[in-house]
């Protein structure tokens, strides 16, 4: 990989989202114990408490469906004491962030919990900075004649891995041609094993006589099932 892409992406970085910014809605369910419902109240509690504490400009919901991001969890007590685990979900049902709390008594299991909660809304700004930070780095370097095309299709596709494949459209139309951005959004496809896209492109490769590219691809379709 080159310099300038190895740059942009040296840091560690996960899936980003706004909610430090108050532009999304978090639903805060109440935790879920078949054994132990007035301790998973008092974590539900202490937890809602936290969210609100830390995003202040943040709208915190009661209900799944009216959030953005859905943050929940459960209580069990047993031989090694009580213990909470919560985990915060995107609007999809995907996972985002995992945390879990073990306490000995009620009162150390919500403080645990109170923790468990910061680290996880601690987890997704840091995310949410990295998202913005390498958004502008693109919107700066995608335009640029100096910059190879094939580096800034890297550029797009890593950025897409990284952070969701929805927050990368906007960043394609900045590529300066029309031949690029298809190009660009076979990539994507081929990415996510479009056999149909791979195969497209390992064609692109040929017609510019690159023979190693152009093999690349047609084994990256082959795997992805397309008879050709």
């Amino acid at each position: 990989m080159k310099p300038l892409v190895a740059s942009l992406f040296a840091a560690g970085i996960a899936l980003g989202v706004h909610a430090a910014q108050g532009e999304e809605a978090i639903a805060v369910l109440d935790l879920r114990s078949r054994a132990h419902p007035v301790v998973a109240a008092e974590v539900s509690d202490r937890v809602r408490e936290t969210v609100r504490r830390m995003l202040p400009a943040a709208r915190i919901v009661d209900r799944e469906s009216d959030g953005d991001f859905v943050l929940t969890g459960k209580v069990s007590h047993g031989g090694l004491g009580y213990r909470a685990w919560l985990e915060l979900r995107d609007r999809n049902g995907e996972v985002l962030k995992k945390a879990s709390a073990t306490a000995s008594s009620r009162r150390e299991l919500v403080e645990a919990a109170e923790a468990a909660t910061a680290d996880i809304l601690r987890a997704r700004q840091e995310a949410d900075g990295q998202l913005a930070r390498d958004t502008a780095r693109l919107r700066r370097v995608l335009p640029l004649g100096s910059l190879t095309d094939s580096a800034k299709i890297e550029l797009v596709v890593r950025f897409a891995a990284l952070h969701g494949f929805d927050k990368v459209s906007p960043l394609v139309a900045l590529l300066p041609s029309a031949a690029l951005r298809e190009r660009a959004e076979l990539s994507l496809d081929c990415e996510v094993e479009e056999a149909q896209a791979c195969l497209q492109l390992a064609r692109i490769a040929d017609a510019a006589k690159d023979a190693k590219e152009a093999q690349e691809f047609l084994e990256r379709s082959c795997a992805a099932g397309s008879a050709w």
